[in-house]
């Protein structure tokens, strides 16, 4: 994961951000860590930079622009990426998505993503929609989780490799020969019943199903689905299309 660093931020740095201490003359940083924000004087932050020929720590005081005659404190940031998995928003309004761009203005972050969860329930796969971020961060392991069974629900999963959300592939050991199953191609058609007899892997290879009237980009088990006949309605179990 890539960082930069940024100017000092008094609240970042209290709200948890990571702090180093770059020289003031040179670029060259060194581990820091603030253990005081309110000292009385003009230096009120109080710090413990790390010296590896002390083997320890010294201290500095900074002014609150993070400050002194030897260092300037900074804030280290990750540097996002296309396809970060990312969190943005608040505790009520907290979203997670799959960063697409992103430009950066007065410390507010303006982004597309590939796919958004929104209050664990609202699921976009758009790239369109535009949003602002003042406090956007990499996504936890427990949130990228949320995101990627939520794209499954839809049938959909996230390639890192290719940078897009494509549909899952479809299983090639539901069926067994003399099925009954219910077909159609398209989503606005409706379902009719067939007889199953095989997988023909033909186009991207993804299987069409063969059966004993026409092959078919979509089939699914009769049994179990049986109101769907004759309707177009997408089956209400998460079967994978």
């Amino acid at each position: 994961m890539k960082t930069k660093l940024v100017d000092f931020d008094i609240e970042k740095a209290r709200n948890g951000a990571k702090v180093v201490a770059e020289y003031v003359d040179k670029d060259f940083t060194r581990p820091c860590r603030i253990v005081c924000y309110d000292a009385k004087g003009e230096f009120p932050i109080v710090a413990l930079i790390y010296y590896e020929c002390d083997k320890g720590e010294r201290i500095h005081t900074f002014n609150t622009q993070g400050s002194d005659n030897i260092f300037n404190l900074k804030i280290e940031e990750p540097e996002f990426e296309n396809g970060d998995i990312i969190s943005f928003g608040g505790m009520r309004n907290m979203s997670i998505g799959i960063l697409k761009t992103l430009s950066v203005h007065y410390n507010q972050s303006t982004h597309y993503d590939y796919a958004d969860l929104h209050y664990n329930v609202i699921l976009t796969t758009s790239s369109v929609v535009e949003y602002v971020s003042d406090n956007m961060r990499l996504a936890t392991e427990e949130e990228k989780q949320k995101l990627f069974d939520a794209l499954a629900k839809e049938g959909k999963r996230w390639n890192p490799e290719k940078k897009c959300i494509e549909k899952l592939p479809r299983k090639t050991s539901e069926f067994n020969p003399l099925d009954k199953v219910l077909v159609r191609d398209k989503d606005d058609e409706e379902w009719r019943t067939e007889i199953f007899s095989n997988y023909d892997k033909t186009v991207n290879g993804d299987p069409f199903y063969r059966c004993l009237i026409a092959a078919w980009e979509q089939c699914i088990p009769y049994e179990g689905n049986e109101s769907l006949l004759g309707t177009k309605d997408k089956p209400s179990n998460n079967i994978n299309l």
